[in-house]
């Protein structure tokens, strides 16, 4: 059975940006996404959770070249041993070892992220999707819901959430999550129809 793929954001851009300009990103991202940067204890930043989120910046510029990929882990590493608080760095190494098809360190990764960030969406669906890999199909549901519950029309998760329930042999929640993705869908395209007659 497929998964789906979670759409996952990137602190990273299309184009080389300075290192100045992706560490902005990096916080950014933190803020709009509910991911932690530091301890929530401080006020402002240390001097490790700043050089944290440099490296952070650095896995990001590295991950957009194709042959970086060790580099990207080792950055990773050094900036969550600088700062375990770094949620964002704890998402990307769980979406780095899902790449590397290593759902066991993605799941343990990702449970860090969660741990830290529980109301942030992204690491949610792919935690999930990274124990649907391991066939953990009940757990995987537990944070599908826990996505669903913060927005209640994620497709993917719905999507992920009816696979699981359809291997558990749960076919009555399974149809149920299908005939909610059938009328989302509906719900879309007549909407889409109407904004292009307007």
């Amino acid at each position: 059975m497929d998964v789906a793929n979670p759409s996952t954001e990137s602190a990273g851009s299309q184009m080389a940006p300075n290192m100045a300009t992706i560490e902005d990103q990096i916080l950014e991202n933190a803020r709009r996404m509910n991911l932690v940067a530091i301890n929530p204890q401080h006020s402002t930043p240390s001097s490790e959770e700043l050089l944290s989120i440099k490296l952070l910046a650095v896995a990001c510029l590295y991950e957009e070249m194709e042959d970086r990929l060790p580099q990207v882990l080792l950055a990773l590493k050094h900036a969550l041993s600088l700062n375990p608080f770094l949620s964002e760095a704890w998402y990307k190494l769980g979406s780095f070892h899902m790449m590397n098809r290593e759902p066991e360190a993605a799941v343990e990764a990702l449970e860090r992220c969660v741990s830290l960030s529980p109301r942030a969406l992204p690491p949610l669906p792919d935690l999930a999707a990274a124990l649907m890999l391991l066939k953990n199909h009940n757990r995987a549901i537990h944070f599908l819901q826990k996505a669903l519950d913060i927005e209640p029309n994620h497709l993917p998760s719905l999507y992920n959430k009816a696979a699981c329930h359809q291997s558990l042999e749960d076919w009555k929640e399974a149809i149920r999550c299908y005939e909610l993705i059938v009328r989302l869908h509906n719900t879309s395209l007549r909407q889409a129809q109407r904004e292009n007659q307007q």
